[in-house]
Order: C-alpha cells, then sequence, then structure tokens
C-alpha cells in the first residue's frame, strides 16, 4: 500500500514549501535588524551611563566642603 501523489498535490506541496521558506527568510531578517538595533541600543546606553556617571562625580566635587582657604577667598573684605 503505497502511497503516491498526483501532480496536482506535488505542486501544491512545493508552493507550500517555497511560502514557507519566504517567511523563514522574511524571519531570519527581521531577527538581524532587531539585532542590530539592540547593538546600537546598548552601546548607547553605555555612553549614557558614563556620562551620567561623570556628570555625577563632577556635582559631588562640586558640593564637597570647601577647605578654609576657599572659604577665606569667598568673605567680602570689612568695610574702612
Amino acid at each position: 500500500m503505497s502511497q503516491s501523489s498526483t501532480p496536482a498535490e506535488t505542486s501544491a506541496l512545493e508552493l507550500r514549501i517555497i511560502e514557507l521558506e519566504t517567511q523563514v527568510a522574511y524571519c531570519e531578517q527581521t531577527i538581524e535588524q532587531l539585532n542590530q538595533s539592540i547593538t546600537t541600543i546598548s552601546q548607547e546606553f553605555l555612553l549614557a551611563k558614563e556620562a551620567m556617571q561623570l556628570m555625577n562625580r563632577r556635582l559631588e566635587s562640586m558640593a564637597a566642603p570647601a577647605s578654609s582657604k576657599d572659604i577665606a577667598a569667598d568673605v567680602p573684605p570689612p568695610h574702612y
């Protein structure tokens, strides 16, 4: 008992396979584009994180208490 397919069935199967292969190709292309987007966003995130850390260090150094020498320079001179 062997199953033989008609030419119409074979043609329909071939069309279905071609359709599925086309869909897989589009999926692979989409995955590659998403991968590139994630890589770019990740690099931009790291740059933004480094910039934020630098600004935070600068802000902390500005907020640090000034030495007595710096405070004396900020005091206005006495009036005569």
